[in-house]
């Protein structure tokens, strides 16, 4: 029962105490709710923190960030992928005898294959529209070079997906974003 008390106007209020009582149980339930998200979440590994090469002091030039993405992605970039890739499998693998209709979805631009061509090509810039030419010094439009389909596949992603698609799990590779598919 919710005892109301009356304020100084006449009008109606719930007591202290019953508020109290109101959020105390909302609380309890949105932790009960939240439980099973908890759970999931600790079966996740660990996250792998990305072995990017330190940028030249001092950071104030854009020019030296490209350096440092080069260099990233000239030294660990496909093994810091590998290391991903090797926990989602195990995860995969694991999680596949448990559920009935097991599913991979994976996403496209720098998941499964990578445009570190076209990034590169244009200077790390985003250049929407025009023609791709793919030649040294020139402009690639994003649009133009996502037509031609020339974006290579990201290996460890590739092996990954293989394993999956011939194993019992379903693979499907999406172009939607993440924010459209909803959850796991």
């Amino acid at each position: 029962m919710i005892a109301q008390q009356p304020d100084r106007r006449g009008v109606a209020r719930r007591s202290l105490l019953n508020l109290k009582q109101a959020f105390a149980g909302a609380a309890i339930a949105a932790l009960m709710l939240a439980a099973p998200a908890t759970i999931r979440a600790a079966e996740c590994p660990a996250p792998h923190e990305p072995r990017i090469p330190l940028s030249e002091q001092p950071a104030i030039n854009l020019d030296k960030h490209k350096k440092q993405l080069l260099a990233y992605h000239d030294g660990n970039y496909i093994d810091d992928i590998g290391a991903v890739i090797a926990d989602a499998r195990a995860y995969v693998e694991r999680r596949a005898v448990e559920v009935k209709n097991p599913a991979v979805v994976l996403d496209i631009d720098e998941t499964s294959l990578t445009n570190w061509t076209n990034l590169e090509e244009d200077n790390f810039g985003f250049i929407k529209d025009g023609p791709c030419p793919e030649q040294p010094n020139l402009a690639c439009g994003f649009d133009a070079w996502i037509l031609a389909a020339h974006a290579g596949p990201i290996e460890p992603t590739r092996t990954f997906f293989n394993a999956n698609h011939s194993a019992r799990s379903r693979s499907a590779i999406s172009t939607a974003p993440a924010s459209t598919i909803g959850p796991a």
